[in-house]
């Protein structure tokens, strides 16, 4: 009997940590040593560890064809992807379970939706674009459950599709933790998200661009304008408007020395001196986008269940 009553006390122990840490924790990893960290490792159907690339601002996993395992159903439905850098992919959609198999836990999708390519190019305005049947294959991790394809991590099997954490910052382990708890989201404040596109698969579906944001830089101030919370564009973009004292190099970047700020009422409050290892462009824009500048710095919480995103410096 005690031994049955330790059990259960250890049972309920595990299901409370679980609770409040999440399901799992996947690493996010550099390319080299020293590099920015932008992938994770997944098996697609049965087939061999891969790297992903990981783009909260897309949505949707698209892979190469050689990355896919047995265990995968290919349709004759064509898919056709593009990115702000002007690569494009063209291929079919598979379906197939996900695992993250460096993540800490059991972290594995249902079956879903992917997009197999089979043809990448570059669009005519961007010629030179990275794009390259070599490279790794993306995994958009937006909220936006509307499209033909969803984020990997709405379809977890069983908890932790309510939404997870990206957590780059420079001086921790750079990881996703997937699934939200209170003790999760405790040092987070938080920004309301718009409705996205009905979803297709029957889940919440939120435009995680929607959060608007007020840019600044030394002191002078942009009107509000939607942002794009974008680890897959290197680039910072945002429109100035009445914004007139920058710094300007040859190319339209912010030069080095200059107080640039971030701010979401309520929920965030970024600011950065400039440097070169920064590239953060002013110009006309419908929608603003963060870059991955803002995740040196700040853990961005998305929350699929309430519609909402959050950071914590």
């Amino acid at each position: 009997m005690l031994r049955s009553v330790i059990l259960l006390l250890g049972l309920i122990a595990a299901a409370s940590a679980s609770a409040q840490t999440g399901v799992g924790s996947i690493p996010v990893l550099p390319s080299h040593a020293g590099g920015q960290p932008i992938y994770v490792s997944v098996s697609i159907g049965g087939g061999p560890p891969s790297p992903v690339s990981i783009d909260t601002g897309s949505t949707g996993l698209y892979v190469f064809k050689r990355e896919v395992g047995p265990d995968i159903a290919l349709s004759d439905v064509p898919i056709h992807q593009s990115y702000v850098d002007g690569t494009n992919f063209r291929g079919v959609i598979g379906t197939a379970r996900v695992v993250f198999t460096e993540a800490g836990g059991r972290v594995e999708t249902r079956p879903m939706k992917i997009g197999v390519i089979t043809e990448v190019f570059c669009s005519e305005s961007h010629p030179d674009c990275p794009g390259s049947d070599r490279k790794p294959g993306v995994m958009g991790l937006g909220l936006d459950t509307g499209g033909r394809l969803a984020s990997p991590l709405a379809q977890i099997d069983g908890p932790g599709a309510d939404g997870f954490v990206v957590d780059l910052r420079r001086d921790v382990a750079p990881r996703i933790v997937v699934g939200l708890s209170p003790r999760v989201l405790r040092d987070f404040h938080f920004a309301s998200l718009k409705p996205g596109r009905p979803s297709t698969i029957g889940l919440p579906s939120w435009d995680a661009g929607s959060a608007m944001g007020i840019y600044g830089v030394d002191g002078q101030q942009s009107a509000a304008q939607p942002v794009i919370l974008d680890t897959g564009e290197f680039d910072t973009v945002f429109d100035p408007g009445p914004i007139r004292s920058m710094q300007l190099g040859p190319h339209g970047f912010l030069l080095p020395g200059q107080t640039f700020t971030l701010t979401i009422p309520g929920a965030l409050a970024f600011a950065v001196r400039t440097d070169r290892s920064m590239f953060i462009k002013p110009k006309a824009t419908p929608r603003s986008n963060s870059g991955a500048l803002l995740f040196r710095s700040e853990a961005v919480a998305f929350d699929a269940r309430n519609g909402r995103v959050g950071f914590s410096p």
